[in-house]
């Protein structure tokens, strides 16, 4: 039986209830069955992703009472490192399944900096949730495939839909973000400045 999964790709360091937004957004608008946190084994577009196996505790205590959230692991099973190419290895391996690619609307702005932005807009549909910072319309990408773009009240539509399609979802922002918490981590450790 074939189903409808979303990928939350993403360095999650840490993984946070922004995250958990996105995922939890995407499932039920855009009508999945599961969402799987797809942990990549590096970003070329950052200098720190920390370290692997503490990002991937941080997803699995995010997720763990969550029965259609998973944690993928295909980037460091299969040593990949670009967004295209795990698309493509998920698509290979889960023949009979249909796949959304899941992204913040914060990252829009920089997504037509990713290796082959174009061919992973049209090999799979990808939905767009509303962050913070977001400015929509704005973006190489929105421009270039305007004409592909849903309607929002079509968006349980989009995981049957072929690429390239893709949907704005609006839903009230989580202002969480893995910056955010790490300068946070950071202040903590370092404790108030004494005189």
């Amino acid at each position: 039986m074939s189903r409808s999964i979303g990928l939350l790709g993403g360095s999650f360091n840490p993984a946070h209830d922004g995250h958990l937004h996105v995922a939890e957004t995407a499932l039920k608008r855009l009508g999945l069955d599961e969402v799987w946190f797809v942990i990549a084994l590096g970003n070329p577009l950052k200098d720190d992703h920390g370290d692997y196996e503490s990002r991937r505790a941080s997803v699995g205590e995010l997720i763990a009472p969550r029965a259609r959230f998973r944690i993928c692991e295909i980037e460091a099973e299969q040593e990949l490192t670009y967004t295209f190419d795990t698309i493509a290895t998920l698509k290979h391996l889960y023949r009979k399944d249909s796949f959304v690619w899941l992204m913040g609307g914060d990252n829009l702005e920089h997504f037509h900096y990713w290796k082959a932005w174009e061919e992973i807009a049209c090999s799979v549909p990808i939905a767009v949730i509303s962050r913070p910072g977001a400015r929509p319309g704005k973006s190489v990408f929105e421009q270039k495939f305007a004409f592909a773009r849903l309607p929002e009240r079509k968006a349980r539509q989009l995981a049957r839909q072929p690429a390239p399609a893709w949907v704005y979802l609006r839903a009230p922002f989580n202002r969480l973000s893995s910056t955010r918490l790490r300068a946070a981590n950071a202040a903590s450790v370092s404790g108030p400045a004494s005189g």
